[in-house]
């Protein structure tokens, strides 16, 4: 005989599970996955059976790693931030510039492909489901752009 488990769709709480076929009349808001699972130590994320604790740890660790990415591409940018400032000001003196017109749309396309990286990055952390692939996820190729 098979297993079964009834869940809540809005939270991925488990509020039953079973063996054979599966209820056909469902409580609203609710769905069911073909396999077995512990109400009290795991949830559906994702329409997968996790363990609570790692499905709580794996949410908390993708806020960490997205703040890290934030951070780090912040300071990677902030480090080109006077020279663009210094650019626009000679500009409105109507000074000569130290950096030539292509020096300047380089360092602007570099600072773009920066801030795509570090989208990029969030987004693939944010669509992990294991503690040991949000990790895996490498910040250094934002420093390789820098």
């Amino acid at each position: 005989m098979a297993r079964f488990t009834v869940y809540r769709t809005s939270d991925g709480a488990i509020v039953g599970t079973g063996f054979g076929d599966p209820p056909s009349a469902l409580p609203e808001g609710c769905a069911t996955l073909p396999v077995g699972s512990d109400p009290e130590t795991q949830k559906v994320v994702d329409g997968q059976v996790v363990d609570k604790i790692e499905s709580e740890l794996v949410a908390v660790l993708k806020v960490k790693r997205v703040a890290e990415i934030k951070v780090l591409a912040h300071a990677l940018l902030s480090r080109t931030d006077w020279k663009r400032t210094r650019h626009r000001d000679q500009l409105d003196a109507g000074a000569a510039t130290d950096l030539t017109d292509t020096e300047y749309q380089d360092m602007l396309a570099a600072r773009q492909d920066l801030r795509d990286l570090s989208t990029q990055l969030e987004a693939e952390v944010n669509a992990k489901l294991k503690v040991s692939t949000i990790m895996a996820v490498d910040l250094s190729q934002l420093e390789a752009l820098a």
